[in-house]
């Protein structure tokens, strides 16, 4: 457990993200040191490319995709007169328009449409699901809205059935996440089927209305019920059907316990559509879960998932909240991105390890290896290990750097926020939480470099701010698997 600690430590909390490379006399951090310059770095995901790394060998196609991300209707024309393609593929096999949807620009996008990029073509990426910039555009709708995915079928003559030759995603199959709705509604409208199943050997009889339920979306599998869905579909491996679908949601999901969640009416809704035509489902719990909760009168609303309202212009939110393991952590958005003014500028990404959450935000034209400012949120589950033991890890990891200095700004018994800054060529600054709520470990990390000196006493004092904010409360229950 504490090897699996100090990597945990140096991953998230010794600056490895930097590039900054501390030379450790301790033997147990010097062997991390070691394990992490050796480990394989995997390929960058391409929501944090530059239009070199997106299209490495394609000049022209870097050019129309940072005209494109600026609006630049005239540049883009000039570019495509003169040979630009775009439809020329890069990372990923995404073609020019989907990187534009990463860094969105609607007077851009719109443009090399009606110059022929075409929302149809189907990416192929080694041995990845194939998809295409309709399928892009309709799983981007909750971050740059519906009106791309609009212009692709409007201008582009997108087609709303699109069906890649693995036949295993439609293009409507990327929008019955809950938040996806009004991607959903505009395909429907446009003459995307519903009742259809995948075809691909191994999914065959895995149909769409398992996916909404698969995905949580109750109220849009309701929808699909009452309008004549076909939901007796059987696959041949995996969970085969709509009725183990939610016979796992008894066992362990919030959905069927707690009246708080946005989809518990809607799940219940659908379980006593589902028994009242004859099907049988398992109430009882998994181990260590707490029993389903039926409520005692269910709600006749319509489930209209066809009329979403239009997102109304509000105030941005201060925090952000997440389930994390043990905790309900809030922390406050990213330093850089607390006004309206710049609160639209983040890419976040989430990736996930046995017993390891990690929340990481850039700055849309920053990546995770050219950043000016750098903001992570991470948890770890780990029993048995105390708050003063991995102060005293942490303090020691940033402490071997001969010139970084170390502040203790604020100490308690659930947590400590410590300041550090690094005499290296970048000026790396940073603050750094530490909790710990039960056997879960929280850091949250605020870092910047090559700023000014008005810009890092702007940064260090926010976050510092932020930091204080902070708010661990109960999360989910966390079972050790043997």
């Amino acid at each position: 457990m504490r090897m699996l600690l100090l990597g945990v430590l140096f991953a998230a909390v010794a600056l490895l993200a930097s590039g900054c490379t501390f030379h450790s006399s301790d033997p147990d951090i010097a062997r991390i040191e070691r394990a992490a310059a050796r480990a394989p770095k995997g390929p960058t995901p391409a929501i944090y490319m530059s239009p070199a790394e997106m299209y490495p060998d394609n000049p022209q196609a870097q050019a129309l995709v940072k005209a494109a991300i600026k609006g630049d209707v005239k540049g883009i024309d000039r570019l495509v007169d003169a040979g630009a393609d775009p439809n020329a593929v890069g990372a990923y096999g995404i073609t020019v328009p989907g990187w534009v949807i990463y860094n969105p620009n609607k007077d851009g996008f719109r443009r090399l449409l009606e110059r022929g990029a075409d929302p149809n073509r189907i990416w192929r990426y080694r041995d990845h699901s194939q998809r295409s910039l309709m399928h892009l555009a309709a799983e981007r709708s909750p971050e740059v809205g519906v009106d791309y995915l609009r212009m692709c079928m409007e201008i582009g003559k997108g087609d709303p059935n699109l069906e890649p030759p693995d036949k295993i995603y439609r293009v409507i199959t990327e929008a019955v996440q809950p938040d996806r709705e009004a991607a959903f509604a505009l395909l429907y409208k446009a003459g995307a089927q519903i009742d259809y199943r995948m075809e691909e050997p191994g999914y065959d009889g895995y149909s769409l209305i398992q996916s909404a339920a698969s995905s949580g979306n109750f109220k849009l599998t309701l929808f699909m019920l009452e309008h004549g869905v076909y939901y007796l579909h059987t696959g041949t491996r995996g969970i085969k059907n709509l009725q183990e679908t939610i016979n796992i949601k008894f066992k362990v999901a919030l959905v069927a316990r707690y009246p708080s969640q946005p989809q518990y009416m809607w799940f219940w809704r659908c379980v006593d559509w589902l028994e009242k035509r004859g099907m049988v489902f398992d109430y009882k719990p998994r181990e260590g879960h707490e029993p389903a909760v039926r409520p005692a009168v269910l709600d006749t609303t319509p489930p209209d998932v066809l009329n979403v309202p239009a997102a109304k212009a509000v105030e941005p939110p201060k925090n952000i909240n997440m389930f994390m393991h043990q905790v309900n952590l809030t922390f406050p958005l990213p330093f850089w991105a607390d006004t309206p003014e710049t609160s639209e500028n983040v890419k976040a990404r989430q990736t996930q390890k046995p017993g390891i959450i990690t929340l990481d935000y850039l700055p849309k034209d920053q990546t995770e290896n050219d950043w000016k400012t750098l903001y992570t949120a991470s948890t770890t589950y780990t029993p048995g290990t105390t708050l003063d033991e991995t102060l005293r890890l942490v303090q020691k990891t940033l402490g071997s750097g001969s010139d970084a200095t170390i502040t203790s700004e604020e100490s308690t018994t659930d947590h400590h926020i410590l300041r550090f800054a690094l005499q290296d060529a970048s000026h790396t600054e940073g603050v750094l939480y530490i909790g710990r709520f039960l056997d879960t470990l929280v850091t949250v990390r605020a870092m910047w470099r090559n700023v000014d000196a008005a810009t890092t006493s702007a940064y260090r004092a926010k976050a510092l701010a932020g930091m204080r904010q902070i708010v661990m409360k109960k999360g989910l229950t966390v079972l050790p698997m043997n």
